[in-house]
């Protein structure tokens, strides 16, 4: 900063000034306080060599102009993406003028605050300097928000659905017989240590009880457990789950889990008068009547299900759908995925009972089940369909 005793207006407080910008020497100033007040406006256009300027500026020169920052970064930065609504933006943007125009802390120090991930620790101490009377209404909301700065806080959202869950697994606790007496993590704990029978069918309810109409999703190991990879549609799915929600209206957890455990859940279905409406689901019996020997050709159909959901490529299918569908076949994830769609095909057409297909797959006839149903016309498709299809099947009797 260099001083003159020429006389111009500071360009701050329009007082007299006598001391000018030593950078582009076009702007002056009564005193370093008013260059130091000015700075967040003024660096804009003095910044001649075009350095990336800081995110503290652009947040301090929207708060001075009392208008929400434009520059993308600064939103991120200091929390206008996470505020959700124009009215959390606006006690966002009073709570950060309240820092620089009445507590006079520097963009600089803003800046610090952030990079050293104490933003909304600092901005609390710094009001906390204040009278409770004088702190305004911005901090207020702030202290009712703090999630906007601290990723770690939950939103108001997911506070809701914590609280949620946290009632939901009180409610089902107490419905599986456990004591009321316990905390939420307790309970977490204990029903990580159930029987492995029992804590499928906990996960199974855990919807049930949050009024929720979800039925479990194709990852789950429950979507099969329970049957809903012998659906044929999400209507199928839904049916199946409304008989479970009723079902349990109807019997106790542990005479669920028992039914479970010794694959008579048809049979209890059927007792409390559902058997006509699970009896229109094709191939439930298949399912809920063998206990632990599941047929592959269920896990290829979860694979399927997946894997044609958006970032669910890496779902890793079971050894035996590797083996038994000629996914060990593959040479790259194109053959893969063209393999998943063409299995998706065959079991999607009303008149393909995946069970043929299994069966077909035991015999090593894949390739002849298939071009039932897909018309391979090109020798060259038909040929890399035929190596794609092969397994190890039938296998050769033991001597």
């Amino acid at each position: 900063m260099s001083t003159t005793r020429s006389e111009h207006i500071c360009d701050n407080c329009e007082e007299p000034a006598t001391r000018r910008c030593a950078g582009c020497r076009k702007v002056w100033y009564c005193s370093k306080k008013c260059q130091e007040e000015f700075w967040p406006l003024h660096v804009f256009a003095c910044n001649l060599n075009g350095k990336p300027i800081r995110t503290c500026y652009h947040l301090a020169k929207a708060a001075r102009r009392d208008e929400f920052p434009e520059d993308p970064q600064t939103l991120e930065d200091y929390g206008f993406n996470r505020a959700f609504s124009n009215t959390n933006r606006s006690n966002l943007l009073g709570l950060y003028q309240g820092l620089f125009n009445h507590l006079r802390v520097s963009p600089r120090d803003v800046h610090n605050w952030r990079l050293k991930g104490r933003l909304g620790t600092e901005i609390k101490a710094a009001f906390g300097q204040l009278p409770i009377q004088s702190r305004g209404q911005y901090y207020a909301w702030f202290i009712q928000n703090q999630y906007i700065l601290d990723e770690s806080t939950p939103t108001p959202v997911e506070r809701q659905l914590l609280t949620q869950i946290e009632e939901t697994t009180l409610r089902l606790w107490k419905f599986t017989g456990g004591s009321e007496s316990l905390s939420p993590q307790q309970i977490q704990e204990r029903i990580a240590k159930m029987p492995s029978a029992r804590r499928s069918c906990y996960h199974l309810l855990l919807p049930l009880f949050m009024d929720s109409m979800s039925h479990p999703h194709p990852s789950m190991d429950c979507w099969i457990e329970f049957g809903f990879c012998a659906c044929k549609s999400q209507r199928q799915e839904s049916t199946l789950y409304s008989i479970y929600r009723e079902l349990l209206n109807k019997c106790s957890f542990d005479e669920f889990v028992t039914a479970f455990q010794s694959c008579t859940l048809l049979h209890l279905m059927d007792s409390k008068g559902f058997g006509q409406r699970r009896r229109t689901i094709k191939n439930l019996d298949e399912v809920l009547g063998t206990g632990s020997i599941i047929k592959s050709v269920w896990h290829l159909k979860q694979l399927f299900e997946v894997v044609s959901e958006e970032g669910a490529d890496d779902f890793d299918p079971h050894p035996a759908v590797r083996v038994n569908y000629g996914f060990l076949n593959c040479r790259n994830d194109s053959e893969f995925k063209d393999l998943v769609a063409l299995y998706k095909q065959v079991l999607d057409m009303e008149r393909v009972d995946p069970i043929t297909l299994h069966e077909a797959a035991m015999k090593g006839k894949l390739f002849e089940f298939i071009s039932q149903f897909v018309e391979l016309k090109r020798k060259s498709v038909r040929k890399s369909v035929a190596r794609l299809l092969e397994n190890p099947y039938p296998l050769a009797p033991l001597p």
